[in-house]
């Protein structure tokens, strides 16, 4: 199940996460940057893990 909301969340938001970030770090040459979108790539994940695992369950058709 982590395999899988980690497939799509990298697909969603970690391009677009990265691109912000590369941006920010190029105009303040900062690598702390990188921390609150590792924090917010984090926040996505969980989010996603917790609505997939409760759809799954839902419609589980083994349970």
């Amino acid at each position: 199940m982590v395999l899988k909301d980690a497939s799509l969340v990298s697909m969603i938001a970690l391009v677009d996460i990265t691109k912000a970030t590369r941006n920010i770090e190029g105009s303040t040459r900062s690598a702390l940057v990188y921390i609150p979108a590792m924090i917010l790539y984090l926040i996505i994940t969980a989010v996603f893990t917790f609505v997939f695992h409760k759809l799954e369950k839902k419609y589980s058709v083994y349970e």
